[in-house]
């Protein structure tokens, strides 16, 4: 007697696909956590700032807490790597099917690329055309991976709602 087909298999590569994609949730602020600490070893230019993070360490480098650059130095990392346990934490709990937690990651990325869009105002530290650019289209490719994922919500839940009995 043959069996028919269980969708299961197609659930499965579903929900793999989609925990592959939840990593891009924690990409940015590992990536906003590298800038800030390069930007700090190897006295980058104060124009690339590309998130909020690095912006901050470049903000403490021309205006030292209680004049102390090792200390506004510090707190500009410990600032870049609480927004990577953060975003770690969300993309772990968006792995396990929050939608919470993608819903939050997203709107956070999403705050952090209209402050990057503000960067080429005079009214909030000009940065170059070009930083801005590489800043921009880096947002851009990680919002439109942010959307991939919901889509991969979307479709692995539509997936698992049929193949229950």
């Amino acid at each position: 007697m043959a069996h028919a087909k269980e969708p299961i298999p197609d659930c499965d590569k579903a929900l793999a696909s989609y925990q592959k994609s939840c990593l891009s949730l924690f990409y940015p602020s590992l990536i906003g956590f590298l800038a800030t600490a390069l930007g700090f070893s190897l006295s980058m230019a104060a124009d690339f700032q590309m998130s909020v993070s690095r912006s901050l360490g470049v903000y403490l480098a021309a205006r030292p807490l209680s004049g102390n650059a090792a200390l506004s130095s510090a707190v500009s990392l410990a600032f870049a790597a609480l927004i990577v346990v953060l975003f770690a934490f969300l993309a772990l709990k968006a792995a396990k099917g929050k939608l919470w937690a993608l819903i939050v990651a997203s709107a956070l990325y999403l705050g952090d690329f209209a402050y990057g869009i503000a960067l080429i105002f005079p009214v909030y530290g000009r940065m170059g055309i070009l930083d801005w650019s590489l800043a921009l289209a880096t947002h851009v490719v990680f919002l439109a991976l942010f959307s991939l994922t919901f889509v991969k919500y979307v479709k692995l839940s539509r997936l698992f709602k049929k193949s229950r009995p």
